[in-house]
């Protein structure tokens, strides 16, 4: 595990691969299910940081709904994970990093609408 606390799965795009594609691939990756990707809910750009000179798009879509077998099906990276949880909306801020819940919050406000949340550093715009 390199970092505290609870995330996402996801990761960086590899060279050539689509965003929808490194979806599915991380998520397989890191908790061993194979899904369709659904639409995309977020986009959020990130600007460059200390310690890391590049902006960069970060995407959230749709994992739809598991049922019980593959929810049963987890099985997490070990290299990087130690543990997941399911958590209710009033749960998620006190889980992850506010930035990540602000991204998880628009997400969710817009799961029903069918529409797309654009966000800069976190903050839908």
């Amino acid at each position: 595990m390199y970092k505290p606390g609870f995330e996402v799965p996801g990761g960086s795009i590899d060279q050539g691969e689509s965003p929808r594609a490194a979806c599915r691939r991380e998520v397989f990756e890191e908790i061993g299910l194979d899904r369709p990707v659904g639409r995309l809910l977020m986009v959020d750009w990130v600007p460059p940081r200390p310690g890391w000179p590049y902006d960069g798009m970060i995407f959230f879509y749709d994992g739809g709904i598991l049922d019980e077998e593959e929810i049963a099906a987890i099985r997490l990276q070990e290299e990087e994970l130690a543990e997941w949880v399911f958590a209710s909306p009033d749960q998620v801020a006190a889980l992850v990093p506010s930035v990540l819940a602000r991204r998880i919050a628009a997400c969710l406000r817009v799961l029903d609408s069918g529409a797309t949340v654009s966000m800069e550093e976190g903050y839908p715009v």
